[in-house]
């Protein structure tokens, strides 16, 4: 009788009668997915939306004339040099002769034209083309044919002689912005770039992280499933299911904040200089529909990555604690955790010969890998590092509790030290990369060169760590609630074996104090290999050993804000559980 499985009809809503009945614990992992979500939307459509632009000046001209070679990074942004007078003039009289062409446009920039030799002469050893008409647009009569108006204006431009002269049409007018604007557009595009890249990698993680921890802290659960008749296969098909249902309303309603955010978004950047005045943000549906998928994606995954262990849940198992049973260690974890660690350690050493425009993602994904492989082997670093940290405390009884509670709950230890892994790792990782990347540039210019590039060094710092340390510190939150919130029933326990209300509540804010040493330990072995790999490349490069600057009173202030939030949830949320208007073991269901 206890074997058999459930019937079809009764499986079939049996998910989202669970989910309705366990609404209040999941909104953890509502809130998780729901701003990972808002994240990814928000750093797509930045992203998306960052290409070069038709200048506002030459929106109205169809079709533009331009001299040879664009501004970028492999010539300084160095403005393209203008044509002479001369030239210009045989120009605009080729151009007027066209058929097609209703009147020919020389945008002059500010500035007289000054001939190579004469800024040669000049004194300061610097040639200088000076300032002068460097494009000239184009205003077709109505019904003009503008593909054969182009391919005729080109011919002029040849017959005047200037055979490198190009004629724009359409979305190629962008390549006639200002090379201050594409350096600005530049700048922007490795900011977004790692602000994406980073923010998809702490959404996800995050996400997939609440969801595998929220399937652990149900084992007791799936263990009366079992003993109700309900098959592996079952268990396994209410994991996902609720993983779906979660996902998709988060999802969507993640997205839309990430597109609401978005454009406001878009405007700090330019007044902070990384994006160009004529960047704004493009809502297009594609990003946020693949923010939308990459969100469900990511619940996916975390139920992926637990269901398999809920359905190996034995029917006894609803008599153990749910949080002790079960070997953590299997070989796939063993393969994938030390590959990713090994992985993480060769971009490390890779990232050293990294152009310099791919330094930081390399160094970005370095640290990532590291995360990964940390996380993943979890179980087996975790035990001696909860031993080292509470040795000092473990002579009182509160000491000794919450690190025999630390080590007994291995899975809860990971789980609630991850955030701030991420939080601590990628604050050390982005301050000590910048202020290590400004000391090796400081290294070969000159002081009065360096108030600009400090400035969005610092600004380029906030955001980063902004968008790593923000979501990150509010999951430290949601884990050290989620896990307090289970354990309900063990608060009883210990309060009938005599603990008394404060050391019940002590010894839980002692143990997310053990959790933040440890997780502020791992975050330092993942920032300290990627940076000493870009200190080598940025050595290599400037051809002297730079230096490796870790802005401690920042990490030591990010440090202090995860303590700070991980022992106040964990000790708000024990009072509440514990106080003494409510009953020491509450109705079956809630809590456990």
């Amino acid at each position: 009788m206890l074997n058999r499985p459930l019937d079809r009809p009764l499986n079939r809503p049996l998910s989202l009668s669970l989910l309705r009945g366990r609404w209040t614990g999941l909104a953890g992992t509502f809130a998780a997915l729901c701003l990972g979500a808002a994240i990814l939307t928000a750093s797509a459509l930045l992203l998306t939306s960052a290409g070069p632009r038709v200048p506002a000046r030459y929106a109205a001209v169809p079709l533009l004339v331009r001299g040879p070679g664009l501004p970028g990074e492999e010539n300084d942004f160095a403005e393209n040099p203008p044509w002479s007078p001369e030239t210009t003039e045989a120009l605009v009289r080729a151009l007027a002769s066209v058929p097609g062409v209703a009147a020919v446009v020389p945008y002059r920039d500010p500035g007289p034209y000054v001939p190579d030799d004469e800024a040669a002469r000049s004194g300061d050893g610097v040639t200088r083309s000076g300032d002068g008409v460097r494009v000239i647009g184009l205003r077709t009569e109505p019904g003009a044919d503008l593909s054969a108006v182009r391919a005729a204006a080109g011919r002029a431009v040849r017959g005047a002689g200037d055979g490198t002269a190009r004629v724009l049409a359409g979305e190629d007018r962008a390549e006639a912005e200002p090379a201050a604007d594409a350096r600005t557009r530049w700048i922007g595009m490795q900011v977004l770039t790692a602000m994406a890249l980073l923010g998809g990698f702490v959404s996800v993680f995050v996400v997939a992280s609440t969801f595998a921890f929220r399937v652990v802290q149900r084992r007791r659960e799936f263990g009366l499933l079992r003993v109700a008749g309900a098959t592996p296969r079952q268990v396994r098909l209410i994991v996902y299911g609720e993983a779906l249902a979660v996902g998709v309303v988060a999802a969507v309603a993640g997205a839309l904040l990430g597109a609401a955010v978005a454009p406001a978004l878009g405007r700090v950047l330019v007044t902070a200089g990384f994006e160009p005045a004529s960047f704004d943000v493009r809502l297009t549906p594609l990003p946020v529909a693949g923010a939308v998928a990459a969100g469900i994606a990511a619940g996916l995954l975390g139920a992926w990555s637990a269901s398999g262990r809920a359905a190996r849940v034995r029917p006894l198992e609803a008599l153990r604690d749910h949080a002790a049973g079960g070997t953590p260690m299997t070989r796939l974890r063993w393969i994938t955790g030390v590959t990713a660690v090994a992985g993480g350690l060769a971009l490390a050493a890779a990232s050293a010969s990294a152009r310099e425009d791919s330094l930081v993602n390399a160094v970005l994904v370095a640290a990532m890998a590291l995360i990964m492989g940390l996380t993943l082997l979890a179980p087996v670093t975790l035990p001696p590092l909860v031993r080292a940290f509470a040795w000092p405390i473990s002579r009182a009884a509160v000491g000794m509790l919450a690190g025999r509670n630390a080590l007994a709950a291995v899975r809860r230890t990971a789980a609630t030290a991850a955030p701030v892994l991420l939080t601590v790792g990628f604050t050390v990782l982005v301050t000590g990369m910048v202020r290590t990347t400004a000391a090796a540039y400081a290294m070969g210019n000159p002081a009065a060169d360096q108030a600009e590039e400090d400035r969005l060094v610092w600004l380029f710092t906030l955001l980063l760590v902004g968008v790593s340390a923000g979501y990150s510190g509010l999951a430290i939150v949601n884990t050290q609630v989620m896990a307090a919130s289970a354990r309900v029933r063990e608060f009883a326990v210990l309060r009938l074996s005599g603990a008394t209300r404060r050391q019940v509540i002590g010894a839980t804010a002692a143990e997310a104090v053990l959790v933040t040493g440890i997780g502020t330990t791992l975050g330092f072995a993942v920032a300290v290999p990627a940076l000493l790999g870009m200190r080598a490349g940025l050595s290599q490069k400037a051809g002297a050993a730079a230096p490796l600057v870790i802005p401690w009173p920042s990490v030591a202030a990010v440090v202090t804000a995860c303590l700070a939030l991980a022992a106040g949830a964990a000790t708000l949320f024990t009072s509440g559980a514990i106080s003494p208007r409510r009953p020491l073991f509450p109705r079956s269901g809630k809590g456990a």
